[in-house]
């Protein structure tokens, strides 16, 4: 029992990891090398405009959502543990 429970938690694993490295580092990968490289070689010579560019709107409003929703979800769950941790409230189970 203790092996298969070994085997699936390795393949969700290797699973979740693939995800995160197509869906999230290769596209990183693929932005920074086409900002970087021109014709195969190193150049900054995009960077400059690209501060100014709609990329660069795109990426401060991506953060600000980020940061918003962080904080969002973090004072929520604050406030849903406090409730469990310190109140009587329906549904917390017994504590030991």
């Amino acid at each position: 029992m203790f092996v298969s429970d070994r085997w699936l938690t390795g393949v969700t694993t290797v699973f979740l990891l693939a995800c995160l490295v197509f869906f999230m580092l290769y596209p990183v990968y693929d932005i920074c090398k086409l900002s970087f490289f021109r014709d195969g070689l190193f150049t900054s010579e995009t960077m400059p405009g690209t501060y100014q560019s709609a990329i660069f709107r795109s990426l401060t409003n991506s953060l600000y959502v980020s940061i918003m929703t962080m904080v969002i979800t973090t004072v929520a769950a604050f406030f849903f543990a406090y409730g469990l941790t310190r109140t009587t409230i329906r549904g917390r189970g017994r504590s030991t």
